[in-house]
């Protein structure tokens, strides 16, 4: 692209800034070559959904069109960094509310299950797992099949619905974003 589609760029769209990486080179916008590190944005439309493919700028192209208009590329990235965490916090939201209709919807269900045992009190300790519904650790009867159970079980939300990864650790903006699709998919 050159100037001209830079300010028809910026004038046109507004971004939400998904993350950095070096996943590309160059930059959309100016067409710039080599970069270490790209900027990657996700159009929005008018009514802040996500609006098209997410597009990969340089970091001043990126602050350019988002409309921050730093002069300094330490500004820009700094601005940056806390934009991603906000798009961060965003997919969370959105993570959170699949999860939860997909518990509600009865996709999925909570399970509790032994899951340790406590030497001090002589007792196992229980917790919940998600599950899906008639799941072979549902009908474990004592606690150490339970126990044995549990990666397994797992193992089948995962495969099912990926998002549930979500529970087990933190997953990138990108992450988030392919397994909502997934979801999508998997509901439909």
């Amino acid at each position: 692209m050159n100037n001209n589609s830079l300010n028809l760029v910026a004038s046109r769209a507004k971004y939400r800034v998904l993350g950095t990486n070096d996943d590309a080179s160059d930059c959309l916008c100016c067409g710039r070559q080599g970069l270490k590190r790209v900027v990657w944005l996700q159009p929005l439309a008018e009514d802040g959904d996500d609006d098209g493919q997410p597009v990969h700028f340089g970091t001043m192209c990126a602050a350019r069109a988002c409309g921050w208009g730093y002069s300094s590329r330490d500004d820009a990235a700094r601005r940056i960094v806390r934009e991603e965490a906000e798009a961060v916090k965003h997919y969370r939201g959105i993570v959170s509310a699949a999860m939860k209709a997909l518990i509600q919807d009865g996709f999925v269900v909570q399970t509790r299950v032994a899951y340790g045992f406590n030497w001090k009190s002589a007792d196992w300790n229980y917790g919940y797992i998600y599950t899906l519904p008639g799941d072979p650790i549902i009908r474990a009867v004592t606690p150490e099949a339970q126990r044995a159970e549990v990666p397994a079980a797992k193992a089948r939300l995962r495969a099912k619905y990926p998002l549930f990864e979500a529970t087990e650790r933190n997953l990138t903006v990108f992450e988030m974003r392919e397994r909502l699709a997934a979801i999508e998919k998997a509901v439909a």
